[in-house]
């Protein structure tokens, strides 16, 4: 796994109408009071910065848990079920590895583990459904491990993850 240390520019708040900041503002703080400790838990055994899981709630959902795009990504982090289910082929070696995510992911996947972990080739059987991605906490699980894999693959270039982030596919 590749370690990037990543400063998260400042938003230049002249960019900005007040209300458009102070709905910004409100809706991290609302990710915070609800999912602050787990994602400061994905943040550290992910080693990605949490201040990007959090841009990246506001980009894709303005924090919204049950938003269902019309090309059908879910959740707070608008994920597919193709690429939910390829994120764990893609990332299996890692989870496999580190101790701490590989309990994590068996902690909300414990059903679903061998099945996820098991994916080595296209045209598989789905593993998740559509309220595994519209839970919170796996939503934001799969999300994460979508950021470390594309913060490895574009070695920290953030750019080029937010645009990836949102292409179809891995």
């Amino acid at each position: 796994m590749l370690t990037v240390n990543i400063k998260v520019p400042q938003v230049n708040e002249a960019f900005y109408k007040d209300s458009d900041l102070i709905y910004i503002k409100n809706t991290i703080l609302n990710a915070r009071q609800k999912y602050g400790s787990f994602i400061n838990e994905l943040s550290n055994v992910l080693e990605i910065p949490k201040e990007l899981i959090y841009a990246m709630i506001y980009i894709e959902s303005a924090g919204k848990e049950n938003e269902i795009s019309p090309a059908k990504a879910y959740g707070l982090l608008q994920i597919t079920k193709p690429t939910a289910e390829d994120i764990f082929a893609l990332m299996r070696n890692q989870i496999q590895q580190n101790p701490k995510l590989k309990q994590l992911v068996i902690k909300l996947f414990p059903d679903k583990y061998t099945c996820l972990l098991s994916k080595a080739h296209p045209g598989h059987k789905e593993c998740l459904t559509t309220d595994d991605l519209l839970n919170p906490y796996k939503n934001l699980l799969i999300g994460s491990l979508i950021i470390r894999y594309l913060l490895d693959k574009y070695r920290g270039r953030l750019d080029a993850l937010v645009i990836a982030y949102n292409k179809v596919g891995l």
